[in-house]
This record gives C-alpha cells, structure tokens and sequence, in this order.
C-alpha cells in the first residue's frame, strides 16, 4: 500500500522490515517504545513517510509479484 510499517513486530518480520527500511519495529508488549515511535512518525513530514512507504511497496511489488509466485508455485509441483 506504501504505507510506513510501525508495529509490535518479532523474529524475522523484524528484521525484514529494518532491512528493507520501510518501517520501524519494537519489541511485543513495550508500549513505551511504541508511543515514543508514534512520536517520531508524527514529527515527520508527509514527504518522508510516503518514502518510507515506497520502500516497502517496491520490495514486494519485486519479490511477490505474480510471476515470481507462479514460478514457485510450479517448481514445487514439479518436484511432487
């Protein structure tokens, strides 16, 4: 949607989003960082959100489009 992520996020969708850039992940339960996050992204311009949020729209629109799936889809039916 190139939406900003923020959100209470663990393990390996954590380190995904960090990667990619297109969010900020805390820790499950610690609202403090969250509400100190919320913070951050409302002192931000609408302008560097929406770069945030492109960031993640182009990393899926590359690695799950149709065609890569499709692909998948077939490579393991194929070893069936």
């Amino acid at each position: 949607s190139g939406k900003p992520i923020l959100g209470m996020v663990n393990g390996e969708t954590n380190e995904l989003i960090n990667s990619i850039g297109c969010g900020i992940c805390v820790p499950s339960g610690d609202f403090e960082s969250l509400s100190e996050q919320v913070r951050l992204y409302l002192s931000k311009s609408k302008d560097e959100l929406n770069g945030i949020g492109n960031l993640g729209k182009i990393y899926a629109e590359e690695n799950f489009n149709i065609e890569k799936n499709l692909v998948l889809i077939e490579s393991i039916f194929s070893e069936l």
